[in-house]
């Protein structure tokens, strides 16, 4: 993963996850300017502005030419319509990554997440032949711990007041796949 290298284009049976673009900037900003997206995210400030956008591109940049980070728009097929950003922290010394992904608010409950939550595993196990894929959410959204048990993640851990977000401490849950286990259930 570095600068030669093509960004790879992984399609789903509804997504096309894709590099993305400065040319997304204004919908990046628009869905991520929500209160409640905030709310579940630990980098994702609220107001979101146009300067945030740019700085997570160039953030997301770096971190593809430093073979570090891979981060996906996630687009519909049918309209090509940004919904919201799905990718893999990798930490090559271990050969594990870290999943992270958010969505705006108007696409939640429709699957869209879980479906790109498999594509990710799938391209992390059978591309990057990464070992182990962790995730983790805050205390609050038991809907992410959902879409990470339905793509056969397994939690494995409560890391008790592990963060602190506007005064106030909240655990995280966190969840796992290793190759073995992805594979025995992908069969």
């Amino acid at each position: 993963m570095t600068a030669k290298n093509k960004f790879p284009v992984l399609k789903t049976d509804r997504l096309i996850l894709s590099k993305p673009l400065v040319s997304d900037v204004p919908d990046i900003v628009r869905q991520a300017n929500n209160k409640k997206i905030e709310a579940f995210t630990l980098n994702i400030p609220h107001p979101y502005s146009e300067d945030d956008a740019v700085s997570w591109l160039n953030m997301i940049n770096q971190g593809w030419n430093e073979g570090s980070q891979v981060t996906f728009k996630v687009s519909t097929k049918t309209d090509k319509e940004f919904i919201g950003a799905i990718g893999l922290k990798i930490n090559k010394r271990f050969n594990h990554a870290e999943l992270g992904y958010w969505l705006g608010e108007d696409f939640w409950g429709a699957g869209f997440i879980t479906e790109a939550i498999g594509a990710i595993l799938n391209y992390g196990f059978n591309q990057l032949n990464l070992h182990k894929i962790h995730a983790h959410y805050m205390e609050g959204n038991p809907a992410s711990g959902k879409v990470m048990e339905k793509n056969g993640m397994i939690r494995e851990a409560e890391l008790k007041d592990h963060v602190k977000k506007d005064g106030k401490y909240l655990s995280i849950i966190q969840y796992r796949l290793t190759q073995e286990e992805y594979k025995s259930i992908i069969k």
